[in-house]
């Protein structure tokens, strides 16, 4: 070994050798650098597994060893690579988690700003325009009347906006805590309040039994609050709005159907969008956001939500929960 590879007589392979002749325990290396003499001044590192075992003569003496190499040099600069890459990665997704925190700052100032400081001159417009109506009405034309009475609304309306936006912000943000619900009661409860505080348009709603999923209370809570408002909304005062599942899909699939208005398929894709209506807004009142609400929603549970319709002849809005 010394003559054949003078360069390995100080990187310890010498004194292995020794060591398993003199102990007859066998040495097993794995992947271990070796440099070698490529013969023109220059040296070659390899990487190799190594196995020591010692011979034994027939009267049992050990008179050799024998010594099984094999050059994984490729594999350990692979592995090493990928060794890098991953710390590379780790460095990456840190410095990641970073920048959106400081995102997250950014934008829970901008909600901060929007809550607070669009907010007092909205309600200067709406309280203005409603004192100059009740004060000087004797003195209003009705022209005048009606083009204040447009602004008083107009200002409610972009307070409605800003409320939902805010809603569709946080939904960003909002922390999930998933747990086993009984979507069948929550549908219950939700229902009840809608009949409570919605004088307007009483619809039946028909909710099948049973109906459980994983997920966050909250954010389905408002998914279905939503969802529910819409389908009352466009269905007839007393219309039937029907909540049930498949349960025997993976993962089961949820929908809500009612037999209103309905909408044309040919802009389906525009009603998960924000501010997309494709109803007029002196007919159906409304932001344009609650839909774009339960799409996040739904997304964030890992789902996917899509939505069946004849125009006229009612909608279906179908979720999963995953």
């Amino acid at each position: 070994m010394s003559d054949a590879f003078p360069e390995v007589v100080d990187q310890g392979y010498i004194d292995l050798l020794t060591s398993v002749y003199s102990t007859g325990q066998p040495f097993i290396g794995r992947g271990m650098g070796v440099v070698f003499d490529a013969g023109d001044g220059t040296q070659i590192q390899r990487y190799i597994d190594f196995i020591y075992q010692v011979m034994h003569a027939p009267a049992g003496e050990i008179n050799g060893i024998l010594v099984h190499g094999v050059d994984v040099t490729e594999q350990v600069l692979a592995q090493r690579e990928v060794e890098r890459l991953n710390i590379e990665l780790e460095e990456r997704v840190k410095e990641r988690t970073l920048q959106l925190q400081a995102i997250n700052q950014e934008m829970e100032g901008f909600t901060y700003s929007v809550s607070h400081d669009l907010r007092a001159p909205l309600r200067a417009i709406v309280s203005s325009s409603m004192i100059l109506l009740r004060d000087y009405e004797a003195q209003l034309d009705a022209n005048a009347r009606h083009e204040l009475g447009r602004q008083a609304a107009a200002a409610n309306k972009l307070a409605v906006l800003i409320d939902d936006l805010l809603k569709l912000s946080r939904l960003t943000r909002q922390e999930m805590r998933k747990e086993q619900i009984e979507v069948s009661a929550l549908t219950r409860e939700v229902a009840e309040e809608l009949t409570t505080h919605n004088s307007d348009n009483q619809c039946e709603v028909s909710i099948e039994p049973g109906m459980l999923a994983v997920a966050d209370p909250a954010t389905l809570r408002l998914l279905l609050v939503n969802l529910l408002e819409n389908a009352c909304k466009f269905s007839p005062s007393g219309g039937l709005v029907e909540v049930g599942w498949t349960a025997t899909e993976t993962p089961p699939v949820f929908w809500v159907k009612d037999h209103g208005v309905g909408f044309d398929m040919r802009y389906v894709d525009k009603i998960f969008l924000p501010f997309e209506r494709l109803v007029p807004d002196h007919e159906y009142p409304g932001s344009g956001i609650g839909l774009a609400n339960v799409k996040r929603i739904v997304e964030r549970h890992g789902g996917r939500i899509w939505a069946n319709s004849i125009l006229g002849d009612g909608a279906t809005f179908f979720f999963t929960l995953s």
